[in-house]
């Protein structure tokens, strides 16, 4: 029996048994796409979610200090004058302070849990944000005790309907445990990098996320004059970011004359440690859809096992 006999033969053993092809196809095709399609889904997921974060990270990093290290000073501290040295250095393309702090806002007498991003001129050239309604902070606001602040557009959303409604708004921003609240002025309304997030867990979860000028933080909830204890860092060279990271920890060291106190970071480290933990959901996710075409091969063998059955 040569091979055109044998095809002829399968042909007409089809063509005999409509039905029973029809359910195999559709076994072999439901498990085929059901695979391919979560595989799709949970990697175009995972890229849409770190999209805008990857952007974010890239070329930046975090220099902190090691409040547990044994020669820790006071002397050791961040100000003005050693992100002014930095600059001059050459060495880096931006420098800015990195602080963040965690306030509790009142809006119509419901209190929530916000996320405040301390913001000078040199931190937006690093982290720059989308403004779609309003402004940004004008150069005199961050020198001058203005309360004024920018909010994410997810933020906006949730708390006044929509981005437009935000603008122009008074919300009253204090420290916990403190009974103080200072009412600030919404003057812009910026894109979220964190948009697909809020829509994977849930607009209720997420806090609202604010921008305020560094000169107002200061007078009203900081107390440090004019010290703190992390860097944000942006390389001149994106792909050299190990080269970068070294270099501004030899010169802190070589400036503030001290030695294992000064931490860096990159700051796509977090983001990496998240997109591991989504590619293993997209795995799982995969390795689920897989039950269908498992399920379909067994349906394929038991539709073969009763046609050779018959033939025999």
């Amino acid at each position: 029996m040569n091979f055109l006999e044998v095809f002829k033969g399968t042909i007409l053993t089809l063509k005999s048994n409509k039905l029973r092809t029809l359910l195999t196809m559709l076994g072999i095709i439901i498990g085929i796409a059901s695979v391919i399609t979560m595989w799709a889904i949970g990697v175009g997921g995972r890229e849409n979610v770190l999209g805008d974060l990857k952007k974010i990270g890239y070329g930046k990093f975090n220099v902190t200090i090691d409040h547990k290290s044994e020669k820790f000073k006071y002397k050791d501290y961040f100000n003005k004058e050693t992100l002014e040295q930095l600059r001059k250095s050459g060495k880096f393309k931006n420098v800015a302070i990195s602080l963040e702090d965690r306030l509790r806002l009142k809006k119509d007498n419901q209190r929530r849990f916000s996320y405040v991003e301390v913001s000078t001129l040199d931190y937006e050239k690093i982290s720059p944000v989308e403004i779609l309604v309003g402004r940004n902070f004008l150069p005199f606001e961050y020198e001058k005790n203005e309360r004024v602040i920018t909010m994410d557009s997810s933020s906006a959303k949730k708390l006044f309907g929509n981005e437009k409604n935000a603008v122009g708004k008074d919300i009253e921003i204090g420290k916990f445990r403190s009974k103080q609240m200072y009412t600030y002025k919404i003057i812009g309304v910026y894109r979220s990098p964190y948009e697909t997030l809020d829509k994977l867990f849930g607009d209720e979860d997420m806090p609202v996320i604010l921008r305020i000028p560094y000169k107002t933080y200061n007078d009203t909830y900081n107390s440090s004059l004019d010290t703190f204890d992390s860097i944000l860092i942006e390389a001149k060279n994106a792909n050299k970011l190990p080269e970068s990271m070294a270099e501004a920890k030899a010169f802190l060291e070589f400036y503030k004359n001290t030695k294992e106190v000064y931490i860096t970071r990159a700051v796509s480290n977090d983001i990496e440690s998240f997109d591991k933990i989504l590619s293993t959901l997209s795995i799982f996710i995969t390795l689920a859809a897989s039950i269908s075409l498992f399920v379909g091969g067994i349906g394929v063998m038991n539709i073969m096992l009763v046609t050779v059955v018959e033939r025999t």
